[in-house]
């Protein structure tokens, strides 16, 4: 009994563990193109900024004009650690990033004026 059991549970995991990769690729891509569609209206940020979650990053080349927003994970200027569900509040008005960041709940690392720019773009 106890090997069929454990035979099940090895069966099931990989279900699991599909499904909810798919899961984060498919909210990672939702937020993604959320941040392309506040970056096209914005202005550029003039230099680089990664978001760094644990389910991936996004990039932001403002650099360019228009910005370039990926999941390519490349140097920048600027990288702020936070979770998904931290970074959707603070997209929704329901965080703000500064105590988040006294929480412990984002980490800037790097040029601290970009994050403080890609702040004012986010929320304005």
């Amino acid at each position: 009994m106890t090997g069929k059991l454990f035979y099940q549970k090895k069966e099931l995991e990989p279900v699991k563990i599909y499904h909810f990769n798919r899961i984060i690729i498919m909210e990672l891509n939702s937020f993604t193109e959320k941040v392309k569609e506040i970056v096209a209206s914005k202005p550029s940020l003039g230099n680089t900024l990664k978001f760094v979650f644990e389910e991936g990053v996004i990039f932001i080349d403002g650099t360019v004009e228009p910005s370039v927003v990926s999941n390519e994970n490349k140097e920048a200027a600027c990288e702020i650690h936070v979770s998904m569900e931290d970074a959707r509040a603070f997209l929704d008005g329901q965080l703000n990033p500064i105590e988040a960041m006294m929480e412990g709940n984002l980490k800037i690392e790097g040029d601290v004026a970009v994050a403080m720019k890609v702040v004012e773009i986010m929320t304005t």
